[in-house]
């Protein structure tokens, strides 16, 4: 009897080392396994993110605000792409062109609604953080 306990918990053990470790996505509170995950530790990264979020409809600045200051930056590689996308559309730039070729004033636009999040940011901050956004690889 006890050797099949201890197998038993043997297995138990095993089974949790081979089981994906799995989080919650802090933009939609789904659970999902690590490799669907992406972890944004840099706030004014986070900012950019729920820029993209209020520019689709999917958060109100309050959601936003709460996503911003939660330590935890765990959110989906979709999440991630949507905001890029939409970020793009916004200041009219392909995937293809790069970065730096980013319109001022279109971005003036945007950074008033990352103001919602820091009153001190700045056109520059944002493109920095776009750019961290965009060039990132996973890493959670």
């Amino acid at each position: 009897m006890r050797s099949f306990i201890n197998r038993n918990k043997c297995l138990m053990r095993n089974r949790r080392n081979i089981t994906p470790q799995r989080h919650k996505c802090r933009v939609c509170h789904i659970v999902k396994d690590l490799s669907e995950l992406h972890h944004i530790c840099a706030k004014n990264v986070r900012i950019v993110l729920m820029v993209g979020c209020i520019l689709r409809g999917t958060h109100s600045v309050e959601q936003a605000k709460s996503y911003i200051t939660n330590k935890v930056g765990i959110t989906c590689y979709y999440h991630r792409q949507e905001s890029i996308d939409i970020i793009f559309k916004q200041t009219r730039i392909s995937n293809e062109q790069k970065l730096s070729n980013w319109n001022v004033p279109v971005m003036s636009g945007l950074v008033d609604i990352a103001k919602n999040f820091d009153p001190n940011f700045t056109v520059e901050q944002f493109f920095r953080a776009s750019n961290k956004l965009y060039m990132k690889e996973p890493n959670v």
